[in-house]
């Protein structure tokens, strides 16, 4: 399932999901992912969330930069045409090499009473 966070006000979307420890992938446009980052980063610490910074492999990044890449290209030139879509391009690719380095770990007490946490990761 992948959810579309185009305005400020979806973010609280992003908060649902990990406050139902529900699993989903998340498009951010890429003037709102410090909002997001923001967001997060008060969410965990008002609820003890972990936010790992990861080396991803070399397949996320190159997705992740790429879409970053083509998304930016395409919102800049609606903007401002050529030069827009290089802009955009190189913003979009920013973002997203960015994103790709980014995973929360929220640990859980043991569902079955034993010692062990349980562990979900929103990737």
């Amino acid at each position: 399932m992948t959810i579309q966070i185009n305005v400020t006000d979806e973010i609280s979307k992003l908060l649902a999901f990990i406050r139902a420890q529900a699993k989903a992938s998340f498009e951010v446009s890429p003037e709102l992912i410090e909002a997001c980052f923001k967001a997060v980063k008060d969410f965990a610490a008002e609820h003890g969330i972990a936010i790992d910074i990861v080396t991803p492999d070399a397949e996320r990044v190159l997705t992740f930069g790429g879409g970053g890449i083509i998304v930016g290209a395409a919102a800049g030139y609606l903007m401002g045409a050529v030069p827009g879509a290089l802009v955009g391009a190189v913003v979009g690719g920013l973002a997203g090499f960015a994103l790709a380095h980014v995973t929360i770990r929220i640990s859980l007490p043991a569902l079955d009473g034993g010692s062990s946490p349980a562990l979900m990761q929103i990737i």
